[in-house]
């Protein structure tokens, strides 16, 4: 791969001779996948009640009682961009939430994850992963996605049968 993007601006004027040397280098790889982090199945639930008096109960056995079960979040079709200064590519994710991108000059890139795509109530634990990469390398990089912790408010009291 060539050390400059290309295509390479080069201005000739009538009657004077340009030279140009393009340097060559291995080029790099960088793949990856997105990773969703699962919550403690048995993680304790603080309840509040009037009169800053609090109750603790346990989801535990709660797995699947909900809209989605959590085995059927998929992390597929996310955009994943790795960029540098006049550069940028991008791609989605595949089935298994695997990325991949190939032919990279060697340097500083950053990789990012768009949030448009990722299962509802989840986001990606850090914005954004810079990554240096030497000639030739093939780097793997793990990205955690992490479920949301969202404030639940009882409105009225009962008893479940």
């Amino acid at each position: 791969i060539t050390t400059e993007k290309m295509p390479l601006s080069l201005e000739v004027k009538g009657g004077e001779i340009a030279q140009v040397s393009i340097g060559i280098t291995q080029s790099c790889r960088m793949t990856g996948r997105l990773a969703l982090r699962q919550p403690d199945s048995a993680a304790n639930v603080r309840v509040e009640k009037k009169q800053d008096q609090a109750k603790e109960f346990s989801l535990k056995g709660l797995e699947g009682s909900g809209d989605k079960d959590k085995s059927a979040l998929k992390l597929v079709n996310i955009l994943v961009e790795i960029s540098r200064s006049g550069e940028s590519i991008r791609q989605v994710t595949d089935g298994e939430g695997r990325f991949s991108f190939y032919d990279l000059r060697p340097g500083e890139w950053m990789v990012r994850v768009a949030d448009d795509n990722l299962p509802t109530y989840h986001y990606v634990e850090k914005k954004s992963y810079p990554v240096e990469l030497k000639s030739g390398e093939d780097r793997d990089l793990v990205i955690q996605v992490l479920p949301r912790m969202r404030k639940i408010q009882m409105i009225d009291e009962g008893k479940i049968k």
